[in-house]
């Protein structure tokens, strides 16, 4: 089709004429006028859109509305973006179907030929949008595509779309992908008002993509200059993440409400996918500048020229480097100390884990805060105070920027049987963290909480340790109940004073452990200790806890104890929600008892139906 078919077609679309006859000579018409940005990057088709007189079809007119935003200067820099990305889309289709009656029943399909370089404009105008799809242009004209489903494979990979092997990733495309991260900066500070859902995805994929996807100069075969330069790039992407992860925690962070605010499904699969992507991603980063270095020390330590104690040293820098750009944390902060005998070996490897960088567990959501809050306050109405006193501790971590997840020890006190354990172990669900309850009654020795010598047949590291090296949590919850039953006339240690050290924060940072022989970061665990009373606790220890009253429920709140106490048998027999329930004349029987009386008493209910007289069973 030539520039006559094309306004013959648009002229009968708006004027209802018949198409002229093949045989009737095309009028003669002045020259195309030089038009912005190089002819519209030399697309013809868009200069006729841009020239015609004629009020075109919608789909065009919104064409030639978007050309004359794009090519005007005067316009918001926001506003030329858009227009260029709205002219890219409608370029990279590359065929638009024109109806041909006012019916729309004959058309005929317009291809649009022609470089894409709107996106280009419009990342070069601030839209992050654009950069990401000029990089993936680019890719596509020397038949690559970057492949990433965040929810089945959250690593990027570069693949070939004629089935060769991937070739050289060129600079503009790695330019891109950074000129899209760099917008993160500029949109923050106005709290990402202007932006859409599809600004914060464009912005994510930039970043997994630059860093996981590094040139790795195949021109150069498998020659050492090859692999350096490739090395290279990877430490300058971790270097990178220095400045990138705090944009990228951002982004995060901001974009539940945005995603809430234009109404997307599955907000919560998507956060989840994304923080999982963000872990992968980063994990990779750390292996591939990590190991390419280790590896390189290695070659020069069997010539002899790097000795194995500075390779552990480098070892351990990178390690620290990477503990620091993101929010991670080495459990075990010095080296496990060896020993000779085999078992011990075998055991002590294992902790080795530990001497790696473990992600922290992760505050929730303002909402989720609240929704928890709520929930907490719904099953345990007779324990404001607790719920208050907990709760409050994280939304003004929230608030103040915190994303790890903590609060001060909390001490709770009260009677026996009124809810304190599964209090405690109720917010470890909620909170979705894993949670070590750690009975204390009777207890006389500090083995539980400090480890046992090597050399004895019950020889093992603390509870505690065993627990996050189990886990991968360095800041699990940790129960510690019936606190004032510890017993303090054995040989073996106070427990109450081996608790001092794990509750003062300097001295849980360093805390040895006695069968591992190294220094252990306990300090950022939750720590939520239960006591029937004050009297027989220590002052120091004391000193160190946030006392919280947690009354006994009141007959009041019977039903609330009961729907508690037969959805955990649901749970602990593996039934559904709703299996177990109770007649009236039942419930009847459990009222003015406590919840561990209560949870005795539903059993033989359940299970003798002797008792099912009426009687009360206190």
């Amino acid at each position: 089709m030539d520039e006559n078919d094309f306004l013959n077609a648009l002229t009968q679309v708006t004027n209802k004429r018949k198409p002229a006859l093949a045989t009737e000579e095309a009028p003669s018409r002045p020259p195309m006028p030089k038009l912005p940005f190089n002819n519209f990057w030399g697309n013809r088709m868009l200069a006729l859109i841009y020239l015609s007189p004629h009020r075109l079809p919608a789909e065009i007119e919104s064409i030639r509305h978007a050309l004359n935003i794009a090519i005007d200067e005067a316009q918001a820099p926001s506003d030329r973006a858009q227009a260029a990305l709205t002219i890219g889309n409608f370029v990279n289709s590359h065929e638009v179907a024109i109806p041909l009656d006012e019916e729309g029943h004959t058309t005929f399909t317009l291809a649009i030929d022609g470089e894409n370089e709107w996106f280009r404009l419009s990342g070069d105008l601030g839209n992050p949008v654009g950069s990401l799809l000029h990089a993936n242009s680019l890719l596509q004209e020397r038949n690559l595509k970057v492949e990433c489903n965040v929810e089945s494979d959250p690593m990027p990979r570069l693949v070939s779309t004629d089935g060769k092997e991937p070739r050289y990733l060129h600079g503009p495309v790695v330019e891109e992908w950074l000129n899209a991260i760099r917008m993160i900066a500029a949109a923050a500070q106005e709290q990402f008002a202007s932006w859409s859902p599809l600004e914060f995805r464009s912005c994510l994929a930039a970043i997994a993509n630059y860093l996981s996807i590094v040139p790795e100069f195949r021109q150069l075969g498998r020659s050492k200059i090859g692999s350096q330069k490739t090395t290279g790039e990877w430490e300058k992407r971790f270097d990178d993440l220095n400045w990138i992860k705090p944009l990228w925690d951002g982004l995060l962070d901001a974009m539940p409400s945005k995603l809430t605010q234009h109404r997307c499904a599955g907000v919560d699969k998507e956060l989840r996918a994304l923080r999982t992507q963000q872990y992968v991603v980063i994990s990779r980063l750390q292996r591939e500048a990590g190991c390419n270095s280790a590896s390189t020390s290695e070659t020069q330590f069997k010539q002899g020229s790097v000795s194995e104690s500075a390779r552990r040293q480098e070892q351990d820098r990178l390690e620290a480097s990477w503990s620091s750009v993101v929010d991670q944390l080495v459990v075990v902060t010095s080296p496990i100390a060896v020993s000779n005998d085999r078992e011990d070996r075998v055991i002590l490897e294992q902790y080795e884990k530990l001497r790696r960088p473990l992600p922290f567990a992760e505050l929730p959501s303002l909402d989720q805060i609240q929704s928890i809050w709520q929930q907490l306050l719904t099953e345990f109405p007779w324990a404001t105070e607790a719920v208050t006193t907990i709760m409050s501790d994280l939304m003004a971590r929230k608030l103040h920027g915190a994303r790890r997840l903590g609060m001060m020890p909390i001490l709770l006190v009260g009677v026996p049987g009124c809810g304190k354990t599964r209090f405690a172990q109720r917010m470890g669900d909620l909170l979705q963290s894993p949670s070590l309850v750690l009975n204390l009654a009777g207890m006389s020795d500090v083995k539980t909480l400090k480890g046992v010598t090597r050399g004895w047949a019950s020889a093992r590291p603390s509870r505690i340790v065993e627990f996050i090296l189990q886990t991968s949590v360095p800041n699990p919850i940790v129960l510690l109940d019936e606190v004032d039953k510890t017993g303090r006339l054995g040989t073996g240690g106070d427990p109450q004073e081996a608790l001092l050290d794990l509750l003062e924060p300097g001295n849980a940072a360093r805390y040895q452990d006695i069968y591992l022989m190294a220094s252990c970061d306990l300090s950022h665990c939750l720590y939520i200790l239960t006591s029937n009373s004050l009297a027989r606790l220590s002052a120091p220890l004391k000193s160190r806890l946030r006392p919280v009253y947690f009354p006994k429920p009141g007959p009041e709140h019977a039903p609330i104890l009961i729907q508690g106490v037969t959805r955990d048998l649901e749970k602990a027999w593996n039934l559904p929600k709703g299996t177990i329930t109770l007649t009236p004349a039942e419930r009847e029987i459990l009222e003015g008892l406590s919840p561990r009386e209560m949870r005795f008493a539903v059993t033989d209910l359940l299970g003798n139906p002797a008792i099912k007289s009426g009687e009360k069973l206190h």
